[in-house]
């Protein structure tokens, strides 16, 4: 494509509804001169095929005469009748007019004749939208999706295009269903996630939630917004109090070097802090052990900890499996390599619990 007109195609692909299915050099002779194609098609008008009818009619499409375009396709189609590109473009214009039946039909016929079918229907949702709407092009973007996947001709592209027309209609459950198959496939996974965790924390709560979103992490590489977001639903939850820390810890453990990570689990400990003040149960002694030590008190976190394990004769990690965080921690927590692992190991291990009495004594 010549340099002068490479700044010029998009605004071409605006006025051009059906220029996906004319090749590159086509659409340049295209833009360049609709006039002198119209002419040059007229004079040979007896000896055109179809795909000659179709390249007339997007010039004429191209300088505003959509009447005329359509008669052309119409043309192409008796010259041909399987000629899917005219079909797709006769079906986008019968939409627009608010012809769904005749609509459908076209669609229907090119998406039956288009062995290229999942392609072409990327496009056509795009035309879709600027043809028609918000809430019919969604509404007719989302059935003629369906109607790929009726038709075994759908691909990953547009399953995930689905996925988000159903998100957008508050089809919940049928989006969910999608995007978790679609999680798995690397082109996709990073935005399924994200939509995935608006549509748990919508369709969930508790440890159904919890479950869920731990299924999806498994999933994906970039797991920090997940955890963040886990740990953000369950800060005001009393109950889940031990696990919201736990999240905003993994998720800044995930990414050590976001600052706004580091930021968000120093709040989480400061407000647990503030939140209990004075333990008065094991439980709370625990909360305030791991907010200590994730917020780098370790002397008190290490306080915390004799009481636990000389009150209450808590073991590690025992007791977090105990409090239900049994998957969370064998999956995610235990890390031996960690600091917080290994203080964790040795403030109650038997060898430090009698180091720790030395080390009273001799005070």
């Amino acid at each position: 494509m010549s340099p002068e007109l490479i700044g010029v195609i998009p605004a071409f692909a605006e006025r051009a509804r059906v220029i996906f299915w004319l090749d590159p050099s086509t659409q340049e002779n295209l833009l360049s001169d609709p006039e002198g194609l119209i002419q040059r098609f007229k004079a040979r008008s007896k000896r055109l095929g179809a795909p000659e009818f179709f390249e007339w009619a997007c010039a004429c499409e191209f300088l505003g005469n959509i009447n005329e375009a359509k008669r052309l396709w119409k043309l192409s189609l008796q010259v041909e009748f399987g000629y899917f590109p005219s079909l797709y473009a006769l079906s986008l214009y019968s939409f627009q007019e608010s012809k769904h039946q005749e609509a459908k039909r076209f669609l229907k016929r090119a998406l039956r004749l288009d062995e290229a079918a999942s392609e072409s229907m990327i496009f056509y949702q795009k035309k879709l939208r600027q043809l028609l709407p918000s809430p019919e092009s969604i509404l007719w973007g989302s059935w003629s999706l369906e109607e790929v996947g009726r038709l075994s001709k759908d691909s990953d592209s547009t399953r995930f295009e689905l996925a988000k027309i159903l998100f957008e209609q508050y089809r919940y459950p049928e989006a969910q269903r999608h995007f978790e198959v679609l999680v798995d496939h690397p082109e996709f996974s990073f935005e399924s996630s994200q939509y995935l965790s608006y549509l748990y924390e919508r369709l969930y709560q508790g440890e159904e939630l919890i479950q869920r979103y731990l299924q999806l992490i498994r999933k994906v590489s970039e797991r920090a917004d997940l955890l963040f977001n886990l740990g953000m639903i369950f800060q005001n939850y009393r109950s889940y109090a031990l696990h919201s820390l736990q999240f905003f810890f993994l998720a800044h453990r995930d990414q050590p070097e976001d600052p706004g990570l580091r930021f968000s689990l120093e709040q989480a400990c400061m407000d647990q802090i503030g939140r209990v003040q004075e333990a008065k149960n094991r439980n709370e002694f625990v909360e305030l052990l791991f907010a200590h030590l994730y917020y780098g008190a370790t002397p008190v976190a290490e306080r915390y900890a004799r009481v636990l394990k000389d009150r209450w004769n808590w073991k590690f990690p025992q007791g977090l499996k105990d409090m239900g965080i049994s998957e969370l921690w064998e999956d995610w927590l235990c890390q031996k390599d960690h600091p917080s692992f290994q203080k964790l190991s040795e403030w109650f291990s038997e060898s430090g619990s009698e180091s720790t009495k030395i080390q009273r004594q001799d005070s």
